[in-house]
């Protein structure tokens, strides 16, 4: 369907809104990868936007609308940073007043995932700017996004359990439904948590119903999320632990699995610089000013009437972001 699409430029540029984002979120939780025809989908949103002064809202998108788009395109890895930052724009005027009347809880999760996304990426990304948009959001919104993707459904299946006291049984140290700062959860992480070491129990609704060993595009762009943002996780599939016939194959199964990934582990947290608080939970409190270089920390500063000098023997990138995180009234972006 995919190069059916995409054969036809005039096709895509036919579908309205609802359209051409059912069709963009659908693509990306199948895990469609083509360049050719979410790059179709941008070019489409952006013409329809620019038809309305470069408002999407006004363009007819609604704000679900721009927020499974702009969930789509950060599950595809498809960085297109101008319709990123289009949607983005969109998304913090609609969230301007009450956002909760909005976005459903689920939209609101999905846009931090997209924040994530767009923070974890590496400089060649072209997605700079947006976390810039994103740095110069509200705090009151962007810490409600962190907020909503931090609330754990905690209901684990027994399956998860089992994984969790065998784990316990092994003799290590663990936390259940760990939330990191940046609101993502794991289903146990390994103590010391700067080790930044998990274990997720990946249950049948992670993979395809049609393909059970191949994992979703949700699944894979958590997976990602998780990755870029320095954890080293342990992947349990509930088709590999079911055939385990006892308790001692289990403990294997997971000795096996996890001792690479600790050795590594513990040699990344022993090369990083211990958090100044002490705090292993520190070692992950990120936030949107950390991915900013010191010039556009300086150009936020200015934007915002706060000093944009720094004194001689200053660290510059750490006292400008302690003015912006104070002009937020102390919570960070």
């Amino acid at each position: 369907m995919a190069s059916e699409i995409c054969r036809d430029a005039r096709r895509v540029a036919s579908f309205n809104p609802q359209e051409l984002t059912n069709t963009a979120w659908a693509f990306a939780k199948l895990r469609v990868s083509s360049a050719t025809l979410f790059d179709r989908f941008a070019a489409a949103a952006v013409v329809k936007g620019a038809a309305h002064g470069g408002d999407l809202a006004k363009a007819g998108f609604t704000p679900q609308e721009l927020t499974n788009l702009a969930w789509a395109y950060a599950c595809a890895d498809h960085a297109d940073g101008a319709l990123l930052r289009n949607l983005w724009s969109a998304i913090v005027a609609a969230g301007a007043d009450v956002p909760q009347s909005s976005f459903s809880l689920e939209e609101l999760r999905q846009l931090q995932q997209v924040v994530l996304y767009a923070r974890s990426g590496s400089s060649s990304t072209g997605l700079a700017g947006l976390v810039e948009d994103v740095a110069r959001a509200p705090a009151g919104f962007t810490g409600l996004l962190r907020r909503s993707l931090a609330l754990v459904d905690a209901s684990p299946s027994r399956a998860q359990e089992e994984v969790g006291e065998c784990l316990e049984a092994l003799g290590l140290d663990v936390e259940h439904e760990h939330v990191i700062p940046d609101g993502l959860s794991v289903d146990v992480a390994l103590l010391p948590l700067r080790w930044r070491v998990a274990v997720e129990f990946d249950g049948p609704r992670h993979y395809f119903r049609n393909d059970k060993r191949s994992p979703t595009g949700r699944t894979t762009f958590k997976r990602r999320l998780l990755r870029r943002l320095g954890w080293r996780v342990f992947h349990v599939p509930y088709f590999e632990w079911a055939v385990l016939p006892d308790d001692a194959a289990r403990k294997e199964y997971l000795k096996r699995g996890l001792a690479a990934i600790v050795k590594e582990a513990r040699a990344a947290a022993a090369a990083r610089p211990p958090p100044s608080s002490g705090d292993d939970a520190d070692a992950d409190g990120r936030d949107a000013y950390d991915a900013l270089k010191v010039s556009e920390l300086r150009r936020l500063c200015g934007d915002r009437g706060l000093s944009t000098t720094v004194k001689r023997g200053l660290d510059a990138k750490s006292t400008l972001t302690e003015r912006l995180r104070e002009s937020d009234g102390g919570g960070g972006a």
